[in-house]
């Protein structure tokens, strides 16, 4: 290709077509273009769900358009990053470039189907033995690191268990010598390739889209049948003839929407430069790319307030990307987002000046643009002006965060600490104010271990008594200093209200002050909702609303308090791993009921009218399992963390068959039981494994005995779960309690 200013726009030209796979290749990183296609450092990371890329590569394979994509000119010295490349680093430019401003997205889910981009964490399928829907040429699947036996099969969300299960049963029959691996270790073995799940008993042709399209590459200037021939005898062998006419006509299907995406071609725009180069604007102004990277994201994936002030900082500090990957290189790399990794950083740097900045936990782009340029500046005269810089020339950021997480981890056996998947849980806001303490007492080792104590049930109550995140952390950073860290000051401070007042923190209430306001010793078969679960006199409440706000907190919407109460468990299987950000969709454990939730959360016609009848007539006793067996279903007391593979192993058993199957070697449930009911005579009553389970029937059947034992089994062993939590915490409230091993 000839080589001039404006490749690969023609003369003075703004717009231009370019060939699909023309520009897949040159995304994909090869050397035989002109210019680099690269991203800026105002981009971020591919933020895309498993449906809206079935969505793009179905418009794709339908021949439909898919917008146009924005580019801007990039120059010898500025930073870039490859688009494909797995690391995603930061390089200063060597020569010019190309920038790809508008369609990151749309390009990282084309490359999941182009044979020459790098592998990725992403595998789109095309499944040849079924028609696609709503007037779809094909059916598509993906699968990822994480679920690597795919998605459900039309709205793309998370498998059920049930189907999860069923999926690693068929894979370990058919590959008996994976028995020992967990599922996401399956993603890199190219042989035998792990296969989308389908239910049902017909053979799976499901294929990966990029060796297909690699095939047809290969061979285009054949015919259809010699396309579908080669796809037959290098991707489905062993097929039968009765399946071959099916296949055969799906490939050549196939092998003229290769020939349609050969003709498409991708819009590109090129950016003005007066509006891609770096300028000087106001204050109080964000850069032009900047409001046009915000314009464009109301039309595509839809920024937030911080992915935007991410894009302006990078914009600004193309050095924060190595921040970022630096802390991500060590333990310390899931805590949180590299949205707020930044954000963070710039927090920090705000506190660390000498000059005035209010501290603001979600700083406004107005302030954020008048004290950037300030605190980015390079003058040696005033040092602290360049503290942004100093993190990452120092490593005193990526340093803090390394202590912080060495520090709340959990040690083993009685220790208190947190365990490694329970750490994403925490919240940014207060993992800034102990970053905050961190970065002032740097390197002080002594001082943390003396703290760490403090650090960690103050963790815990932020966790399950905060209110408002931005408030508590604003007045908590406010009372950071250096020296010994003031937990219990926070805390005294955070539950105090005013008439005129928002509370910013329920206050913790000792489990014997709550024990007698809760309707725990009276077994009832009418199952209770809200708060009919505690006690009134005379028609009123003896629990306040603030306690029974906290109770009902722990109760339904605090169920990642189980990764702290069963920690010996959690770090028996997964050591100090940290997944995620606290999204289940890529979390290698399930919150599992400990009396399924099939045999009694399913239609409650089907229960009602089981066989024996025995809840036929009591009116009022139905009413209330219709109303409230979610409630009691779903409390924390009927929870408990397992191994997603260990979970599907036991699928729907009741709860006296897993505790059989628990003292079994080969099952491995270790110290899952930690966590399991003491009065075990109370919950096999809730779930019996009855001799005969041919139907479900017996499952659904639900006695006045059986509704007791359940209410009253599940509604005191969140009693007692919330009292071992709250015990830890005692501490800040000045009443210290030996923690008792649990």
């Amino acid at each position: 290709m000839s080589e001039n200013n404006n490749w690969p726009f023609k003369d003075q030209s703004q717009v231009m077509g370019m060939p699909l796979p023309v520009y897949l290749e040159w995304a994909a990183g090869s050397n035989n273009f002109t210019k680099r296609l690269l991203l800026p450092p105002i981009q971020r990371g591919f933020v895309w769900k498993p449906l809206q890329i079935v969505q793009l590569w179905d418009s794709l394979l339908r021949g439909m358009p898919i917008g146009s994509l924005m580019v801007s000119k990039l120059i010898k010295g500025q930073k870039a990053t490859d688009i494909g490349s797995v690391s995603r680093n930061t390089a200063e430019l060597v020569c010019d470039a190309i920038g790809l401003i508008d369609g990151q997205q749309r390009t990282l889910a084309m490359l999941l189907g182009w044979s020459n981009a790098p592998a990725g964490n992403h595998c789109v399928w095309i499944d040849l033995g079924e028609n696609g829907r709503d007037g779809s040429p094909f059916e598509l699947r993906i699968s990822t690191r994480t679920q690597v036996f795919g998605y459900q099969r039309h709205n793309h969300t998370k498998l059920s268990r049930h189907d999860r299960r069923e999926a690693r049963i068929q894979y370990d029959l058919q590959f008996p010598n994976g028995r020992n691996k967990r599922d996401f270790e399956f993603f890199e073995i190219t042989s035998p390739k792990v296969l989308p799940w389908k239910a049902g008993q017909g053979r799976n042709f499901c294929v990966p889209i990029k060796d297909l399209w690699a095939i047809y590459r290969e061979d285009q200037h054949t015919d259809a049948t010699s396309f579908s021939d080669r796809c037959m005898s290098s991707l489905l062998p062993d097929t039968s003839c009765s399946e071959n006419k099916h296949l055969s006509d799906k490939l050549h299907q196939l092998y003229i929407t290769f020939q349609r995406l050969d003709k498409i071609e991708v819009p590109l725009i090129l950016i003005p430069e007066y509006v891609s180069t770096p300028q000087d604007v106001p204050e109080d102004a964000p850069a032009p790319l900047s409001l046009l990277f915000e314009r464009i994201g109301r039309n595509g994936a839809v920024l937030s307030a911080e992915d935007l002030l991410f894009s302006m900082i990078k914009q600004q500090w193309p050095e924060a990307h190595d921040l970022v990957e630096r802390i991500r290189e060590g333990k310390a790399g899931h805590l949180m987002s590299s949205t707020d990794y930044v954000m963070t950083a710039y927090r920090l740097a705000a506190a660390d000046a000498h000059f005035d900045i209010a501290d603001s936990p979600r700083p406004k782009a107005s302030d954020f643009h008048r004290h950037l340029t300030t605190l980015l500046k390079e003058d040696n005269s005033v040092p602290s002006q360049s503290v942004l810089r100093s993190y990452l020339k120092e490593g005193r950021l990526s340093r803090s965060f390394e202590a912080l997480y060495k520090t709340l981890l959990f040690k083993g056996d009685e220790d208190i600490g947190l365990p490694g998947l329970m750490l994403p849980h925490l919240s940014r806001g207060l993992l800034q104010v102990m970053l905050r303490w961190f970065v002032l007492n740097d390197s002080d080792d002594n001082l943390i271990n003396d703290n760490r104590h403090n650090l960690i049930t103050f963790s815990l109550f932020w966790h399950l008594c905060i209110l408002h995140d931005d408030k508590a952390s604003k007045l908590c950073f406010s009372l950071v200093k250096k020296g010994n860290f003031p937990a219990v000051q926070m805390y005294h401070e955070l539950i105090k209200i005013t008439e005129s007042e928002t509370r910013i923190a329920l206050p913790l209430i000792p489990a014997d002050k709550l024990k007698g306001s809760l309707l725990l010793g009276e077994p009832s078969p009418f199952l209770r909702a809200g708060e009919d679960i505690f006690v009134k006199r005379e028609g009123e409440f003896i629990a306040t609303e603030q306690e029974r706000n906290l109770y009902r907190r722990f109760g339904w919407n605090r169920k990642t308090c189980l990764l702290w109460l069963q920690r010996r468990y959690v770090y028996s299987v997964y050591k100090d791993e940290v997944v995620g950000h606290g999204d289940e969709d890529s979390v290698p454990y399930d919150y599992d009921h400990l009396c399924p939730q099939h045999h009694w959360g399913n239609d409650w016609r089907k229960i009602v009218s089981s066989s024996d009848g025995k809840l036929k007539g009591e009116v009022e006793v139905l009413k209330h399992f219709y109303r409230a067996r979610g409630d009691v279903g779903n409390c924390i007391g009927n929870l408990h963390v397992l191994d997603s593979s260990l979970n599907r192993s036991f699928g729907d058993d009741p709860l006296e068959r897993k505790l059989k199957k628990s003292l079994e070697p080969e099952v491995g449930w270790k110290e899952a039981d930690s966590l399991l009911p003491e009065n075990n005579e109370l919950w096999i009553r809730a779930s019996p494994d009855p001799i005969d389970d041919s139907s479900d029937n017996v499952h659904w059947t639900w006695d006045i005995d059986r509704l007791k034992a359940f209410q009253q089994a599940v509604h005191c062993r969140a009693f007692d779960l919330y009292q071992q939590y709250v015990d830890a915490c005692a501490y800040l409230t000045g009443e210290a309690i030996q923690l008792n091993s649990l």
